[in-house]
């Protein structure tokens, strides 16, 4: 039970085919516990399991939020640093209230709540004007910051802050949608079928209305919002292939809806961005929950600091 919630919490921060390494540090009660329900001691028995599954959801999703780290480019051979390990975190399961304490030092960057408009904006409290702002490649945004730089993937980027809207859409209210003046009619396969019935509340919420119009077939009447013009069937019949793709790898429902949507709405790799285009996606990138790693579990930011160009210019 433990090990399952935990995996899948870090679904969408790792990618496919890893797995977390982690540490638990559980006070309870002996008497809420049976260690002999397994002849080797491989599994334990809880009295309350619902209990320690939300304590352990709780704690360890706020683990996660606090130590969130930027990928950095320094080289994969280290011989004199050592590794930073942090202190362990006690999960008490007296109290229901209770939940990690200790914070650990902040490593990631997130700007603060106040907005100063679309010229500039903050990261941890320096001021990030567009003169220090460059697209590289039409791919990749470079933003110049006191310790060094850091190179952002537009589109993965763009997917992250997609897909939290959407999982929001999905818990709150709807995403708006456009109207379409002339329905389109989508002809599906009989798999393709079954899974738009699966997914329709999730495909509504993020603007995809759809009737059924006899067997095997649907009248698109609403897109999202933004969506090109005769490319309704086409959009849809993609974010049908990419759902079936996240379901094999063992995303749930509502997620891979997410993650279909945001993969195919995002900007893509080569579209030239303007400055205030820029400022705005990292402004929004950094109102994420998790702004560091793509649904996918792929890394969004590489941190190059000072530190790390001055040791490959044998400067230290």
């Amino acid at each position: 039970m433990i090990s399952f919630n935990i995996v899948n919490m870090y679904q969408n921060l790792i990618e496919s085919g890893y797995y977390p390494f982690y540490i638990l540090f559980i006070n309870m009660p002996a008497h809420e516990v049976d260690v002999n329900v397994h002849p080797s001691k491989l599994t334990v028995k809880f009295a309350d399991e619902q209990k320690v599954k939300r304590l352990l959801t709780e704690a360890v999703g706020s683990a996660l939020k606090e130590t969130q780290s930027l990928t950095g480019l320094a080289p994969q051979t280290q011989t004199s640093d050592k590794y930073n390990v942090p202190e362990p975190q006690v999960l008490e399961l007296k109290d229901p209230q209770t939940s990690y304490n200790a914070k650990p030092e902040e490593k990631f960057y997130r700007p603060e709540k106040d907005n100063i408009g679309i010229k500039a904006l903050r990261i941890n409290n320096e001021l990030i004007v567009s003169e220090n702002i460059w697209q590289l490649h039409n791919q990749y945004i470079l933003i110049q910051v006191e310790s060094g730089a850091l190179i952002i993937d537009q589109h993965v980027a763009h997917e992250r802050i997609l897909y939290e809207k959407a999982i929001k859409a999905f818990a709150d209210s709807p995403m708006p949608s456009d109207l379409l003046l002339f329905p389109v009619k989508v002809e599906l396969s009989f798999e393709d079928r079954l899974i738009v019935n699966e997914i329709k509340e999730y495909l509504n919420k993020i603007g995809f209305i759809l009737n059924e119009f006899g067997q095997n077939t649907f009248i698109i009447e609403e897109t999202p919002m933004g969506l090109v013009s005769g490319d309704e069937k086409k959009e849809l019949l993609d974010l049908i292939d990419n759902y079936k793709l996240y379901r094999k790898n063992k995303m749930d429902s509502m997620e891979s809806v997410a993650a279909s949507y945001s993969c195919k709405k995002a900007i893509k790799a080569g579209q030239k961005l303007s400055k205030d285009e820029m400022l705005d996606l990292i402004n929004e990138l950094f109102q994420c929950e998790f702004p560091h790693v793509c649904p996918h579990g792929r890394p969004i930011i590489i941190d190059l600091s000072i530190r790390e160009l001055n040791k490959r210019f044998k400067r230290e």
